[in-house]
């Protein structure tokens, strides 16, 4: 479940609505995602520099970005 919350917010990330991008935002800002990434093993400080660069970044780049680390979160497993 909590792998599914992940993915799903990794694509809000890059959502044409505000609300959703925020949305994802505060997820990743919060301690439910470093519990979840601590409790299952997943690489928290990795991802979260990613999910920061995404954040930082626009368009074309943003999009790419998001594409990569979705792909690395479903290869973890």
């Amino acid at each position: 479940m909590y792998f599914a919350m992940i993915k799903r917010s990794i694509k809000d990330l890059g959502h044409s609505k505000y609300v959703i991008r925020f949305g994802a935002e505060e997820f990743f800002a919060s301690d439910t995602f470093e519990c979840v990434c601590k409790r299952n093993a997943f690489p928290y400080d990795l991802w979260l520099e990613k999910i920061k660069q995404i954040i930082k970044e626009r368009g074309i780049r943003k999009k790419k970005l998001i594409i990569e680390l979705s792909k690395e979160v479903k290869d973890y497993l």
